[in-house]
């Protein structure tokens, strides 16, 4: 038996032509149900979602948002009309002078009167016109033993009331001594003299 003939061998570096693309079989075909997508099953799959209204949309931050006006609104009343006013006082950052009066009260009634003295001096510097405050002032230092600031403060009295003769006659008690008195208290008690003509105050 004849063996049969070794064919050609073929050269490693040939190239095999590309095979023709068949379009048909590119795409499915309607009979393929598997991949076949019904649109009722796409709108199944991805329902729409209903557009929500501004309220709805924004009522996390709306009911926040009131939260917040409620609380200011009760800290503010705390602060103007309760014991909060009690407390700005006390840092002195109130703006009303009867604050200052009540918490000034308090303080003479425990004997702090150097403590009161400086309420009624802020409640003049909020009422600079009130007479009563200078002289509640006045006395607290007094009795604190503080002569200096007794002093501003029958200042600020006379300043009130530069007719008034009780204002340098307790000016004058708290220097006695002529040679040992401030410039500006002798030139108070000189004017209070020429204002008053009381012979309190001439320095005998």
């Amino acid at each position: 038996m004849r063996s049969a003939a070794p064919g050609k061998p073929r050269n490693p570096n040939t190239i095999v032509p590309p095979r023709t693309a068949d379009f048909d079989d590119m795409f499915m075909e309607d009979g393929d149900s598997a991949y076949d997508f019904d649109s009722d099953d796409m709108d199944d799959r991805y329902p729409d979602v209903p557009r929500q209204g501004f309220m709805a949309r924004h009522a996390r931050g709306l009911v926040s948002l009131t939260l917040l006006t409620l609380t200011l609104l009760i800290v503010g009343y705390w602060l103007i009309f309760g014991a909060g006013q009690r407390v700005l006082g006390q840092l002195y950052l109130s703006d009303n002078p009867e604050t200052y009066i009540a918490l000034g009260d308090e303080a003479e009634q425990s004997g702090a009167h150097e403590v009161a003295g400086a309420y009624y001096l802020k409640a003049l510097e909020l009422k600079p016109r009130d007479r009563n405050y200078a002289i509640k002032a006045a006395n607290a230092y007094i009795v604190a033993g503080n002569s200096g600031k007794a002093t501003a403060a029958i200042e600020k009295l006379i300043a009130i009331d530069p007719d008034g003769v009780e204002a340098y006659i307790t000016l004058k008690s708290l220097y006695p001594d002529p040679a040992a008195r401030p410039l500006k208290v002798a030139e108070l008690i000189a004017e209070g003299y020429r204002r008053t003509g009381d012979d309190r105050l001439r320095d005998s």
